[in-house]
């Protein structure tokens, strides 16, 4: 982008040897943009869907933010093949845990709980039978491998 130079008074604001003159003003235009990495919306739009994989970290941040720890992931632009494939595996890694969540929430309404504690503590008071009795079972569980 050209620089212009612009100055209010009809005189020249520089002295004999190229330097600004006591007093003396010149406007250049400055372009500032207001985001971090200075693209427009449609700017960024373009970039991320003709981008090719790159790791960012947890909050999608690239470059010298990958410096600190953290998790890092692999993202690609969203008109990628390799996007579709990243987009499916989170998908089919969502569903996985959303029928894995369901089925430990509702485990307790069908009745058929396979693993049944021994009861082997008799102190007097239930609560603390159970709690030493699950103790018992989980601290033993290894030498009852199925």
């Amino acid at each position: 982008m050209p620089k212009r130079q612009q100055h209010d008074s009809d005189d020249d604001p520089f002295d004999e040897r190229g330097v600004l003159s006591d007093g003396g003003r010149i406007r250049v235009p400055m372009m500032m943009r207001d985001s971090d990495d200075g693209l427009t919306a449609l700017q960024r739009s373009v970039r991320d869907a003709t981008a090719p994989l790159r790791v960012v970290d947890a909050f999608g941040n690239s470059g010298l933010a990958l410096s600190r720890p953290g998790a890092r992931y692999l993202t690609a632009g969203t008109c990628t093949p390799d996007h579709a494939a990243l987009v499916m595996r989170d998908h089919l890694r969502r569903e996985a845990r959303d029928e894995y969540v369901a089925a430990l929430q509702s485990a307790w309404k069908n009745g058929t709980n396979d693993r049944e504690v021994a009861r082997v503590h008799d102190t007097g008071d239930a609560v603390r039978d159970a709690y030493l009795d699950s103790v018992a079972d989980l601290t033993t569980a290894w030498s009852r491998r199925r």
